[in-house]
């Protein structure tokens, strides 16, 4: 709901298509595109939080947590360093990553933001200490139809890859908030996902 829908766990339909043409190089019809967007969306998605319960409009509808998973994978394996009194960890998944305190005589732990394209420097460091941070983008996984690059992330409006090149960083108090509004941030562009960002306690880009 705070993006609008950009960000959608139920595209698994779109996802699935998505994937076929990509490994050949083609973009799918607008026809297949249609189809697989009826079969898609969060509004088939009913959640009953009393009873932990989730029912889907459609049996056809397909869940895809790649965009948020890796995250609540990252706090998961947070919380049992923490319950096992670690409190000095770095913990990372595919460059979703979430940092207990700091290393000894230092203020943070140093993560370099990747690239645009292969090989070039990293385009920032940061120090983080007590935050998660995650970078969505399509340095490694996308598609050049047409002379038009596509990455693996899909805009939910047109059921296509978002067009790069294109990466965005969070950095938040969860990590399964940095890497979901990392994604977001791809397909909405920066100024709206940072008005989400405002939303979110400690939270930015």
């Amino acid at each position: 709901k705070l993006s609008h829908g950009a960000f959608d766990a139920s595209l698994g339909q779109l996802t699935q298509m998505w994937r076929k043409y990509r490994r050949s190089s083609r973009l799918p019809t607008p026809d297949q595109i249609s189809a697989a967007r009826a079969l898609s969306g969060w509004q088939q998605v009913q959640l009953t939080p009393s009873t932990h319960s989730v029912r889907l409009d459609s049996p056809e509808l397909r869940l895809d947590f790649g965009a948020i998973g890796k995250g609540y994978i990252v706090d998961q394996a947070f919380d049992v360093l923490c319950k096992a009194d670690v409190s000095c960890s770095l913990i990372n998944i595919s460059g979703n990553m979430r940092a207990g305190a700091a290393p000894p005589h230092r203020t943070g732990w140093r993560i370099e933001i990747a690239p645009l394209q292969p090989g070039s420097p990293p385009l920032r460091q940061v120090l983080i200490a007590n935050q998660s941070i995650a970078t969505s983008g399509d340095l490694w996984q996308f598609v050049l139809v047409d002379g038009v690059r596509h990455g693996h992330i899909l805009d939910p409006q047109t059921g296509l890859g978002v067009v790069g090149p294109r990466c965005a960083t969070v950095i938040a108090p969860t990590a399964t908030d940095a890497d979901a509004l990392a994604t977001t941030a791809c397909i909405v562009g920066f100024d709206a996902a940072a008005e989400i960002a405002q939303q979110l306690a400690q939270t930015e880009l």
